[in-house]
């Protein structure tokens, strides 16, 4: 990586490992594959020994900047890749070709996120908007407006019905994603908010922040059911 990391993803079944790079462009390693072209040759004082093997990868080359997150769809057959360019584009696992470039943001996007099933995904920007997308269509079917500062991280309930935000505005929000009216704004956080994740039931919701806290957000009652210290940097 060399320093030029800044974010990474796996498919479920751990065939293929994706990372997104600040030169722009998103590598994908292939560890199905093997390539004995370049494996390191045999030791014949021990032929017994381990040998370190060169792992097929692909270069997806398309971003103008930066690349902010990668994470592959349920299904493994597509990547996303959100980008500092503004850009969102998805890439096809078997064809390794760029299938679109999503646009709507004019500013920088910090994360995306695939909807549980597919097919849709939304992103957070700077430009303090929250995108839903539909794959076949390059501008956005959802817009979520309300935070007063970037939008660092968006995640789905595990019903799909549903979207939760955290901002630099040190808010989360949740959002329904069938009309984009905001549901719920949980407030608590000293810092701006980092991180989200709900609870395989999608009866809780724990936020990291900048604060170095974790909150535990309870959804029906829309409170604060726990808050975890321990950390002294961010989260």
């Amino acid at each position: 990586a060399h320093g030029l990391l800044t974010c990474a993803d796996a498919t479920g079944d751990v065939k293929h490992v994706a990372g997104g790079f600040a030169d722009s462009i998103v590598r994908v390693w292939h560890l199905d594959q093997n390539d004995d072209d370049n494996a390191q040759p045999v030791d014949p004082a021990n032929p017994e020994a381990k040998r370190a093997r060169s792992i097929p990868m692909t270069e997806f080359v398309g971003h103008s900047e930066a690349v902010q997150q990668v994470v592959f769809s349920p299904c493994g057959r597509f990547l996303l890749s959100a980008s500092r360019d503004c850009q969102v584009r998805v890439w096809s696992m078997e064809l390794k070709i760029c299938l679109c470039a999503y646009e709507g943001h004019f500013h920088p996007i910090w994360d995306v996120q695939w909807c549980p099933f597919g097919y849709y995904f939304a992103t957070a920007s700077h430009d303090r908007i929250v995108r839903v997308y539909a794959m076949d269509q390059a501008m956005p079917r959802r817009m979520m407006v309300g935070h007063l500062s970037n939008v660092d991280c968006v995640a789905w309930h595990p019903n799909a019905n549903y979207i939760a935000t955290g901002s630099a505005d040190r808010t989360v929000r949740l959002w329904d994603v069938s009309d984009g009216e905001c549901t719920r704004v949980f407030v608590g956080h000293a810092a701006g908010v980092r991180s989200l994740v709900f609870s395989p039931d999608g009866r809780n919701l724990a936020s990291g922040a900048d604060d170095g806290r974790i909150f535990i957000w309870n959804l029906a009652r829309a409170n604060c059911a726990a808050v975890l210290k321990g950390h002294v940097g961010p989260v």
